[in-house]
C-alpha cells in the first residue's frame, strides 16, 4: 500500500510540472509573437519595396482571374509611388506609420504587412507563391495604437494645432510636419497630407515625451 501511495505522489507531482512548464511554454510563445509583430511594424520603407513588388504581382493574378478587383493593383502601385517619394525627400518611415502617407490607405498597409509576415515565418518561401489579396470591401483596420504623435512647429517645438506645425507644399496640397513616438521608443519624423491631418491632435494620441 505504501508503494502506491507513492506512486500517486510521483504522478501528480509530476502532472504538476508539466502545468508550469506549459504555463512558462505558453508565456514565452505570446512575449515572442509580441517581439515578432513589434519587428514587423518597425522594417522602414526602404525594406518594404520588395514586399510590395510581391503584393502587387499577387493583386496582378487575382485580377485576371477577378477583373472587377484590378482598382487594388492601382492602389498598390501608387502606394508604393508614395513611398518612393518618401524616400526621395529622405524620410525612411516605419510600417507601423506608413498609412500617414498620401495614397497609402489600411488595406494597401494590410497587403504590405502580410507579405513581410510571409517572407519572415517562411523564409521567403512563401513570397515566391503570393496568394490572392483580401477584397478591398472588407471593413480596413484601426489605426494602430501602438504609437503616439503631435505636430511640430518651424523651431521643432511640439505644438497642439494644426495651423501651428511646420507646413510645406503649394495651396491645396499641403502637408504638416509631425513627430511619431513608438512604443519601442524610438522617435521618427515625417510630412501629414492635409486630407489625414487633423485640425488637432486627437485626444490620446500625444506621448508624453517631445
Amino acid at each position: 500500500d505504501d508503494d502506491d501511495d507513492d506512486d500517486d505522489d510521483d504522478g501528480g507531482g509530476g502532472s504538476g510540472r508539466n502545468l508550469g512548464g506549459g504555463a512558462r511554454s505558453s508565456s514565452s510563445a505570446v512575449v515572442a509573437d509580441s517581439g515578432r509583430r513589434a519587428a514587423e511594424e518597425d522594417v522602414r520603407e526602404s525594406g518594404l519595396l520588395p514586399a510590395f513588388d510581391r503584393a502587387i504581382r499577387a493583386a496582378e493574378q487575382h485580377a485576371r482571374l477577378l477583373p472587377e478587383d484590378k482598382h487594388q493593383v492601382w492602389a498598390l502601385k501608387k502606394g508604393k509611388a508614395a513611398v518612393l517619394e518618401s524616400l526621395k525627400r529622405g524620410d525612411d518611415i516605419s510600417l507601423g506609420a506608413l498609412h500617414t502617407l498620401p495614397r497609402v490607405g489600411h488595406w494597401v498597409v494590410q497587403q504590405v504587412r502580410e507579405q513581410v509576415q510571409m517572407a519572415g515565418s517562411s523564409g521567403g518561401a512563401a513570397a515566391a507563391r503570393p496568394g490572392p489579396p483580401r477584397s478591398s470591401a472588407v471593413a480596413p483596420p484601426t489605426t494602430p495604437a501602438n504609437f503616439s504623435w503631435w505636430y511640430v512647429n518651424k523651431k521643432g517645438k511640439r505644438v497642439e494645432y494644426r495651423n501651428d506645425a511646420e507646413c510645406k507644399g503649394p495651396p491645396g496640397s499641403e502637408q504638416y510636419r509631425v513627430c511619431i513616438l513608438h512604443s519601442s521608443g524610438r522617435m521618427e519624423k515625417a510630412y501629414l497630407p492635409e486630407h489625414k491631418a487633423p485640425p488637432r491632435v486627437p485626444a490620446g494620441s500625444q506621448g508624453s515625451q517631445a
